[in-house]
C-alpha cells in the first residue's frame, strides 16, 4: 500500500470502520446519540412522534385527532426527494457489507428510535423504509 493510500485510509475510513469507531463511543454528540434522548420520554409525555419524512403523510390524521383544522406550508415531500431513494440503495449497500454483529450492536443502540419512528430493522429486507401506513 503506498503512503498516499495509507493517508487516504486513515482520512476516509470504511462504512464498517465508522459503525465500530461509534460504537465504541458511548458518549455520542448530538449528532450521532439516539434521537429519544433528546425527547426526555421520562418527563414529557408526548401523544405523538413524527418523523421528518412522515411529516406531510402524517399532518392531516395528527390534526384531525387534535381536532384542528390547519394546513401545512412548506411541507417536506419525500416524493420529490432525491436523498430518499438513493439513501436507500446505498443503506442496504453498506449494511450488506458490514459483520452482522457489528449491525446488531448498532441496532440495540438506536432501537427506541427505531421503534418510535417505526423504522424497519437494519437486517428487514425493506430497510431503511419505514413501515408507517396513513
Amino acid at each position: 500500500m503506498s503512503k498516499a493510500e495509507v493517508i487516504e485510509r486513515e482520512l476516509y475510513p470504511t462504512f464498517g470502520e465508522f459503525l465500530s469507531w461509534l460504537l465504541g463511543h458511548r458518549t455520542f454528540d448530538d449528532h450521532f446519540q439516539p434521537q429519544y434522548k433528546m425527547l426526555f420520554l421520562d418527563v414529557v409525555d408526548y401523544d405523538f412522534v413524527v418523523p421528518l419524512e412522515h411529516s406531510s403523510d402524517m399532518f392531516d390524521s395528527v390534526m384531525r385527532e387534535v381536532g384542528v383544522e390547519a394546513s401545512l406550508e412548506g411541507a417536506y415531500d419525500k416524493a420529490t426527494d432525491a436523498r430518499s431513494s438513493v439513501s436507500a440503495v446505498l443503506a442496504r449497500e453498506w449494511f450488506a457489507e458490514v459483520d452482522r454483529e457489528i449491525v446488531e450492536q448498532l441496532y440495540r443502540v438506536f432501537e427506541t428510535d427505531f421503534l418510535l419512528a417505526n423504522y424497519t430493522n437494519f437486517t428487514d429486507p425493506n430497510f431503511p423504509l419505514p413501515g408507517f401506513k396513513t
